[in-house]
């Protein structure tokens, strides 16, 4: 990893520390900048995983209707 990288990351991260809500009842806020990139990482890959599926569930009904549009050969 570039170190310009590592310092996007870091300022993308500690921005997001910055914002967090602090009185709200549903979603403490942390006060451990450790443990909230650990946390903040954990529902970065949890969101790329969500869209990563819903991408493939809609290739997946692509690809079937496709399939059922394709007129059958008959030789």
């Amino acid at each position: 990893m570039t170190t310009r990288k590592l310092n996007h990351d870091f300022w993308h991260i500690a921005g997001a520390y910055l914002r967090q809500p602090l009185f709200v009842k549903e979603k403490p806020a942390l006060f451990n900048p450790f443990k909230f990139r650990r946390d903040y990482e954990l529902r970065f890959l949890e969101r790329c995983w969500q869209i990563d599926y819903q991408t493939e569930i809609f290739r997946f009904r692509l690809e079937t209707c496709w399939q059922a549009a394709k007129p059958t050969q008959t030789g």
